[in-house]
């Protein structure tokens, strides 16, 4: 077979559209010999870890002008091409058999998260948000209904309303949840967050306080800017789409989707444009801007793990704040090993673990909740 078949006979391999009888000669080759089990391995590893060239605009063209690129003489020349696109579910039938039969991995009982929370009335009084629908009522009318879908609602009565009512949702490790508030506002909670809101907006602005993220769709309402509170850092909008991260203590980051939203703290105010990220750090250097790509930093809403680059005590900080895990590093230089990856956040975690060290000389086990990183 000659090499340039070879190669995309395994791009198709990986990409789990071969016949069940191509697959099977693919992986009969692969168990001919160890120099053949190496280059299989090496080419996987390169194939997913350069797969963002094409999601990124770093590569043009179509997927069957890039396999027509992919004329390899050695992996290194694949790098150059850039031949893949792709997630973690590709290539599942080799990964779930080589977790079967290798052990790369212990059984693992840390599982993902869920939508539950916790709803603090303006009593006191805490309502656990956990799948059951429920309708409740506030003090001054408002009809709260919480429903099946991990969602709460606010209806309010036909009274004005003047005095303001709090509520406040709380998201635990490995929770989310979302809230629809009374001015048709929608927000979403990762897990590890915190959202204090009035239950009726009154006065000339509606105002929010956030602890941890969330991703907001805010209601136009020229009379009412939407503020949000995120520790020391201002957010007005008018209406428009973001995301809030204030998990960090001392540094909030604000990533505009779409419209326009300004961030201001003690150095000043700065104005960010779709696509654009503000982050306020409290050294006094003022908000810094840059221009980012979005679905990075708003996949969590849609369900999705999205690392770009990232270092690994990074993304460990975002997989154990999900699963609701500890994270032990064996070997400190692990923690700035830097992987990229994709991966819907409804999967057992040993899978994306278990891609990571396809990808790098990162190893993990798992001890009851915590996972060691060597």
């Amino acid at each position: 077979m000659e090499q340039e078949q070879r190669d995309l006979l395994l791009y198709d391999y990986l990409s789990g559209v071969l016949s069940e009888e191509e697959m099977e000669s693919m992986e009969r080759w692969m168990e001919e010999n160890e120099a053949n089990r190496i280059y299989f391995t090496e080419f996987r590893r390169t194939f997913l870890k350069m797969r963002w060239g094409v999601r990124s605009g770093l590569v043009k063209g179509t997927v069957v002008q890039m396999r027509r690129k992919m004329q390899m003489r050695t992996i290194r020349r694949m790098s150059v091409w850039v031949a893949a696109m792709c997630v973690l579910g590709i290539g599942l039938f080799y990964m779930s058999h080589a977790v079967q039969e290798k052990g790369a991995l212990e059984t693992v009982a840390i599982v993902q998260g869920e939508r539950k929370a916790q709803l603090i009335l303006s009593s006191g009084e805490s309502i656990a948000l956990n799948g059951n629908g429920c309708q409740l009522t506030e003090v001054n009318g408002t009809t709260i209904c919480v429903d099946t879908n991990g969602a709460v609602n606010y209806t309010v009565s036909g009274e004005e309303q003047t005095a303001l009512l709090y509520n406040t949702v709380i998201t635990p490790r490995g929770g989310e949840y979302s809230v629809g508030l009374a001015d048709g506002t929608r927000v979403w909670l990762n897990a590890g967050t915190e959202l204090r809101y009035p239950v009726v907006f009154a006065g000339n602005r509606r105002e929010v306080y956030l602890n941890g993220e969330a991703y907001f769709e805010v209601r136009p309402d020229e009379s009412k800017p939407f503020i949000v509170r995120a520790g020391k850092v201002r957010i007005q909008v008018f209406g428009t789409a973001f995301n809030v991260n204030n998990y960090t203590a001392g540094k909030t980051e604000t990533v505009l989707v779409e419209g326009c939203v300004s961030m201001s703290d003690a150095t000043g105010e700065v104005k960010l444009k779709p696509g654009q990220r503000g982050v306020a750090v409290a050294d006094g250097r003022g908000i810094r801007v840059d221009d980012v790509d979005v679905h990075t930093y708003i996949a969590w809403k849609n369900g999705v793990f999205v690392f770009e680059n990232q270092t690994l005590e990074n993304i460990m900080e975002q997989l154990v704040r999900w699963y609701d895990a500890e994270v032990f590093y064996a070997r400190e230089a692990a923690r700035w090993e830097c992987l990229s990856g994709e991966m819907t956040r409804y999967k057992e975690i040993r899978s994306l673990l278990y891609y990571f060290e396809q990808i790098s000389d990162v190893r993990f086990e798992i001890k009851g909740r915590t996972i060691v990183v060597k």
